[in-house]
């Protein structure tokens, strides 16, 4: 299965498609995992849902940030929503090589504590380069540099992070939209994928209860001809912007980001992403 995609179709129900009716769930009624096994496909899931979410979730736009418009500085270069910032070549061909590292969930903490006060510093210095809304989420230390961590951050919406299909590339930096080097107390190395403008709207997403969403991904992982087991390790929350529309602005749709880990019968793995709507329980297809 490749995950590095192109397009995206945000499949909704036809006229002629049956209704079928689901329970819906209130946004702090999800369980922190979900445990179940079924033929090949085992769930021994981490459910993530951001901690400063509100009562209800509401649905909401996107404009693309033109970055070429913003603020010019030594060693960023932009185009159009795409912006890339380097302090020098030796540091691009070292960020390069530590991409490739594991980046892992809650190590921010752990920065946060060998650098104190730092991580505001870091969203100030993105703030200059152009990007708005921007939280760190992940960081992995880096053990080639004395004082070198690499952070990754993402923009987020009512606290759940915003994600964009074309970038779900792999799950080393989890399709992170904003990577940055910071050593020795300088950011070294920043790059910016995409960046929003957001617009709220005042209509709720209606979310289907958790049981659900799984029984998706199950009947998904039935349809496929393999003896290949499936370890479901993680789901976040989160909203996916819909890049298929020929539009200058662009919706949101709220859905479940699944990591999964596939096994064969001579034990290779492989890590990659299934989507499934948070509001209907249909799977993406991504092509």
């Amino acid at each position: 299965m490749t995950i590095c995609c192109l397009s995206i179709l945000l499949c909704s129900c036809s006229l002629q498609e049956k209704e079928v009716s689901f329970t819906s769930c209130a946004i702090s009624d999800f369980p922190a995992t979900y445990v179940d096994e079924t033929g090949n496909v085992r769930f021994e899931t981490n459910i993530i849902v951001e901690d400063d979410y509100q009562k209800k979730l509401l649905t909401g736009k996107v404009i693309s940030e033109n970055l070429s418009l913003k603020k010019s500085m030594p060693g960023l270069y932009v185009q159009d929503d795409y912006m890339d910032y380097s302090s020098d070549d030796v540091w691009s061909e070292k960020f390069d090589i530590y991409m490739k590292q594991k980046i892992t969930r809650n190590m921010i903490q752990v920065f946060e504590e060998e650098n104190p006060g730092e991580l505001g510093n870091i969203e100030e210095s993105l703030d200059i380069m152009g990007a708005s809304g921007i939280e760190m989420q992940k960081a992995v230390k880096i053990e080639e540099e004395q004082n070198g961590y690499l952070l990754t951050g993402r923009q987020t919406y009512q606290g759940i992070p915003i994600i964009e299909p074309f970038y779900l590339r792999s799950t080393e930096d989890a399709g992170a939209p904003v990577r940055i080097l910071y050593v020795d107390g300088k950011i070294e190395k920043a790059q910016i994928l995409y960046n929003y403008k957001i617009e709220s709207e005042n209509t709720e997403v209606s979310l289907v209860n958790f049981e659900e969403i799984a029984a998706s991904l199950k009947k998904h992982f039935d349809s496929i001809l393999t003896d290949n087991r499936y370890m479901i390790n993680e789901a976040e929350l989160c909203f996916m912007v819909d890049v298929n529309m020929k539009k200058s602005m662009y919706d949101m749709v709220a859905v479940w980001l699944f990591t999964i880990q596939e096994i064969t019968n001579i034990n290779e793995q492989r890590e990659f992403y299934e989507v499934i709507r948070a509001d209907t329980a249909k799977r993406v297809v991504i092509e």
